[in-house]
């Protein structure tokens, strides 16, 4: 069954990463975001991007008043990579190329050189939660050049900050007196500011939570402070994917669907990528799509590969190995775990509300 007509996957964050590189004169590996370029057009001593986790459009039109800070500063609407994701599209920002590029596609995958699913950013088994021996794997076996590290080759001081990092407690103002201090290098800066909200307070509580509403409008309020102090500075804020609603079912439920996988599924829980055993392919298919077909779309690795809904760059070697035999894709608002506790909000499916992105600016001369 075909994919549902969305808007095309373009610009995304690798666009914009593309933008960045070009900006400092680093030829980029694809094409330009071109609302980016406009505001890329004088030599900012400094350039801030500043990432919140989960504020697509729906978002942001939820919590925020039109005239605060954020939305009054709305510049375009573009879309995240597929899967609107964090590990998908943090990185094709960071690397200036889309998923099927890199191999980053979403919270896990499977890895055979250890018989694993393995959580890309934490290096960890992602069944069992045991931190694998040695470096990060995903970073081993699918490298890729950072644009930080590439903008501070040219002799800007490029540095990255994120949410995690902060000891001994995550505070966003706090968080926002790095960033000042950052642009206050005597030479060029560019900054990446990565913070894990509202997506971390949504998977918990949902979208609609005070509790977001009330996160988010600290951020803002934050973020108008940080403009105030800012000189000679552009400043973008933009999200990696959008977020909603969504009710659960468990694979650990259906014993006879999970009698035809060799491993776990993996990558996400609305992006899930199957390893079905090979006597099992036609069954597996039916006994899906009679179960799910209402909220997912089964489509074979070819199907996937044909598509390009991963991008249009040249794929990854990896990539057809991590898609694995099927991906179910969600157009609902079903997620699918294999067992333990349920997120209420999550994303990574194939709707409008999670891949809907905004790109936020102040310009600060």
């Amino acid at each position: 069954m075909p994919l549902p007509s969305l808007p095309i996957l373009s610009p995304t964050p690798a666009n914009l990463g593309c933008s960045l590189l070009k900006y400092y004169g680093i030829e980029p590996p694809n094409a330009t975001f071109p609302a980016a370029d406009t505001l890329l057009d004088r030599p900012w001593k400094n350039v801030v991007v500043v990432l919140l986790d989960g504020l697509g459009m729906n978002i942001l039109r939820k919590h925020l008043a039109p005239d605060g800070f954020l939305r009054a500063h709305l510049v375009a609407e573009y879309s995240s990579v597929f899967p609107p994701t964090t590990v998908a599209a943090t990185t094709a920002l960071l690397s200036g190329r889309t998923p099927n590029e890199t191999g980053w596609l979403g919270w896990s995958a499977y890895f055979p050189e250890v018989d694993r699913n393995v959580s890309y950013f934490w290096n960890t088994d992602n069944d069992t939660g045991a931190r694998l021996d040695g470096p990060n794997l995903a970073e081993k076996l699918l490298p890729y050049r950072s644009i930080i590290r590439a903008i501070g080759e040219t002799g800007v001081s490029a540095r990255s900050l994120a949410s995690f990092s902060m000891k001994p407690r995550k505070d966003f103002s706090r968080f926002c007196d790095q960033i000042l201090d950052a642009t206050r290098a005597p030479s060029r800066t560019f900054t990446y500011a990565y913070w894990d909200d509202p997506d971390h307070t949504m998977h918990l509580e949902g979208t609609g939570a005070d509790a977001v509403r009330d996160a988010l409008r600290g951020i803002e309020a934050s973020l108008a402070h940080l403009s105030d102090a800012l000189e000679d500075t552009l400043l973008l804020v933009t999200a990696d994917h959008g977020h909603i609603d969504v009710s659960t079912a468990f694979l650990d439920d259906d014993p006879m669907l999970c009698d035809m996988l060799q491993r776990r599924p993996s990558i996400e829980a609305r992006t899930i990528s199957f390893f079905v055993k090979p006597e099992c392919m036609d069954a597996f298919q039916r006994h899906f799509e009679a179960r799910f077909s209402d909220t997912f779309r089964l489509l074979t690795r070819q199907q996937v590969l044909e598509s390009r809904i991963f991008g249009q760059g040249r794929d990854h070697p990896r990539l057809a190995q991590l898609l694995g035999d099927f991906l179910a894709i969600a157009t609902g608002n079903l997620q699918i775990i294999y067992a333990g506790r349920a997120y209420r909000g999550n994303h990574a499916g194939f709707t409008e509300a999670e891949l809907r992105i905004p790109l936020i600016a102040a310009l600060y001369p």
